[in-house]
């Protein structure tokens, strides 16, 4: 799994490089501010189908066990094509095996998780529109102007720290099955996202992004059965501010359809 992980970030990121590199011109740099909401699904130990036959994970999803997560990140443009962010997620995970393949063992968990990460983005779809707006230029013209919304790829590293309490309803654990309350790991997340220009200011983004991780104890729980690690999955709605600084002084990101 780890080959395929590492072998999919450098293809994205080589493919980014050359696409953006036969395209670079005369572009502004623009940093931004995230901040928004989201959902957390996890996938480890606990929950999940009631049967083996889950088509490929999506009868794994359960809604009663969504949980939200609240999102911050800075973000910057490296070129056209090719942006980099900086990540910090809160988020109170949950689940139990009620319902699912393992329901006589009928165990549930909460949890704090907590991730930072770096991710890099490749625009591979964009759309312009033109939009009138009144512009604050000295004469009080009206203009136009160009906002786009953009599709993206991204993938990336980071960390991730989980804080689980796990509820055995009072039972004794059995052999093979081993417990932590703090476990901290490696993350890989990777996935899609979308965003749409408001103004010069402001615009609006999706992202849906799945994470692999190096432990298998972010759901509080182990077992000798297990076979990969714990993954996650956020889902986020966030808001945008954008921002430009030119000669020490910020303005607006007017010339933010270039990438």
């Amino acid at each position: 799994m780890s080959t395929r992980i590492i072998a999919f970030i450098g293809i994205l990121a080589m493919f980014c490089e050359l696409t953006a590199t036969a395209q670079l011109g005369r572009r502004n740099k623009i940093y931004e501010i995230h901040g928004g909401i989201g959902a957390v699904n996890v996938f480890g130990d606990l929950g999940g189908a009631a049967t083996k036959d889950n088509w490929g994970g999506l009868k794994d999803i359960q809604f009663s066990q969504t949980r939200p997560v609240l999102y911050l990140a800075g973000r910057t443009n490296i070129n056209e094509l090719f942006s980099g962010k900086l990540n910090l997620f809160a988020a109170m995970a949950a689940g139990e095996d009620a319902g699912s393949i393992n329901d006589l063992r009928n165990y549930s968990y909460k949890a704090w998780m907590f991730e930072l990460s770096g991710q890099i983005e490749c625009n591979f779809f964009r759309s312009r529109a033109c939009i009138g707006t009144l512009l604050s230029h000295r004469r009080g013209l009206r203009g136009s102007q160009l906002m786009m919304t953009r599709v993206y790829a991204f993938a990336g590293v980071g960390a991730v720290l989980s804080l689980p309490t796990l509820d055995t309803q009072g039972r004794p654990l059995v052999k093979g099955e081993y417990t932590k309350t703090t476990t901290a790991g490696v993350v890989i997340p990777y996935g899609l996202g979308v965003r749409s220009d408001i103004d010069q200011f402001w615009a609006v983004g999706f992202e849906i992004g799945r994470r692999f991780t190096t432990s298998d104890y972010l759901d509080g729980i182990s077992t000798d059965w297990s076979k990969s690690d714990d993954t996650y999955y956020f889902t986020t709605l966030h808001a945008i501010y954008k921002m430009q600084f030119v000669g020490g002084r910020k303005r607006p990101s007017r010339r933010s359809s270039r990438w």
